[in-house]
């Protein structure tokens, strides 16, 4: 007997400079796409008999309001419960990307489903640029048993070659490709 594979689910959400003041923004990102993913006929309309604060971190306004991040705990919770419901029927590989723009709230969410992961069958994939000075729940983050950090070197010469050549035709770009690096150091986001 040989376990049936179950499917495997994601959900993605992006911090934001413009939204780091937006309390459980990146947080909220996440709920709407799991309820995209469970519910086929509204996704934007979570079901009635939700909780009231999970309502609100799905729906907005509509919902009641958004959950203020006073909420802490309590909102983490929320959000680690609609989770575990999108996990029940599928694997599911949640993704936030450019986690040094999250707000605090969603970072406290990190923080608390980092601590209960193993409790579901979910991976967490976070993607930052290197915390400076005054980011320490970045640090706490990278800090966390449960995180393996990659950090990812700069592009080398023939990289960046690659990706002139695949963006303005295919051809020499010797003197570009050498000013290109001196320019930006071999990060993709600067090219």
């Amino acid at each position: 007997d040989h376990p049936v594979p179950r499917s495997v689910g994601g959900v993605r959400a992006a911090g934001s400079e413009l939204e780091r003041e937006v309390g459980f923004g990146v947080a909220g990102q996440l709920l709407r796409e799991c309820v995209r993913a469970m519910s086929a006929e509204d996704p934007g309309d979570p079901p009635a008999d939700w909780p009231t604060g999970v309502r609100q971190l799905v729906g907005g306004a509509a919902a009641g309001g958004a959950l203020e991040p006073e909420a802490g705990l309590a909102g983490a919770h929320k959000v680690f419960l609609l989770l575990a419901t999108a996990a029940e029927s599928r694997e599911l590989l949640v993704v936030i990307d450019d986690l040094q723009w999250c707000d605090r709230a969603t970072l406290e969410f990190v923080q608390y489903l980092l601590h209960r992961l193993a409790e579901l069958p979910a991976s967490l994939l976070l993607a930052s640029r290197p915390a400076g000075a005054g980011h320490e729940m970045l640090d706490a983050i990278s800090l966390h048993p449960a995180v393996r950090e990659l950090r990812l070197a700069p592009l080398g010469r023939e990289a960046v070659a690659s990706l002139l050549s695949e963006e303005l035709g295919d051809r020499d770009f010797g003197s570009l490709t050498d000013r290109c690096m001196a320019a930006t150091g071999g990060n993709p986001f600067y090219l």
